[in-house]
C-alpha cells in the first residue's frame, strides 16, 4: 500500500525522470521487457531499455530501498562495492546485457541504477518516497553500473536468435504518464 503523498510523490519522481530522458534525447524502446536463456533456463525483466540518438543502447533498472541501502551503496570497501546490493545489481543487469544480446544481437552500451528511497511504517505501507541519490544540483542521479563479464561463463555468447531492431525504424514517442495499477515497484 502506498500513501497518497507517497504515490503522488513517486509519480512525480518518474514522470522528472521521463522528462530528463526525453530532453537527453533517449527514446524507450521497452518497459518490462523479459529476456531469457532457454538451454541455461535463466530469465529476466529489465524496467527500462533505452537508445539514444547514436543508437546505442541502455539498459535501466529502478530499485527501490531505504535511506541506509543508498548510504552504502556505492561506498568501496577494497576493491569490491561495500554494498551486497551492488554487487547483487550488478550482477542482475550483466546478465541482462548478455541475455538480451544472445536473444536480439543488440550491444547494450550502458547500464544504470534509478534508485529511489522509501519508507514504511510497521506493516509495511509506504509512507514517503524520495530519490535515493541526488547529483551536484540536488536532482536525482541514476548510478552506473559497470558490466561483469563472469556472467559469461554462465551465459555465453550465442548468435541472436532475433535481428537487432535497426535505430531508424524507432519512433520517437513521449513515455505516457504512470499508471497507478499498472506499476510494480
Amino acid at each position: 500500500y502506498f500513501s497518497e503523498k507517497a504515490w503522488q510523490d513517486l509519480e512525480s519522481m518518474l514522470n522528472k525522470f521521463r522528462d530528463k530522458i526525453v530532453e537527453l534525447g533517449f527514446v524507450v524502446v521497452a518497459r518490462d521487457l523479459t529476456t531469457f536463456d532457454e538451454e541455461n533456463l535463466v530469465a529476466g525483466t529489465l524496467d527500462l531499455l533505452l537508445i539514444d540518438r547514436k543508437g546505442n543502447y541502455f539498459i535501466y533498472d529502478v530499485k527501490t530501498g531505504n535511506k541506509r541501502k543508498w548510504e552504502k551503496y556505492e561506498k568501496p570497501e577494497g576493491s569490491l562495492p561495500n554494498s551486497m546490493s551492488m554487487v547483487e545489481n550488478t550482477l542482475q543487469l550483466s546478465m541482462y546485457k548478455r541475455l538480451l544480446q544472445n536473444q536480439t544481437g543488440i550491444n547494450v552500451q550502458g547500464l544504470g541504477i534509478l534508485p529511489i528511497e522509501v519508507e514504511a511504517d510497521l506493516d509495511g505501507n509506504i509512507t514517503a518516497v524520495s530519490p535515493g541519490k541526488l547529483d551536484s544540483k540536488g536532482k536525482l542521479k541514476t548510478i552506473p553500473i559497470t558490466y561483469e563479464p563472469r556472467v559469461e561463463d554462465l551465459i555465453p555468447a550465442r548468435e541472436a536468435k532475433i535481428p537487432a531492431v535497426k535505430t531508424e525504424e524507432l519512433e520517437s514517442k513521449p513515455a505516457t504518464t504512470l499508471d497507478r495499477k499498472s506499476t510494480r515497484l
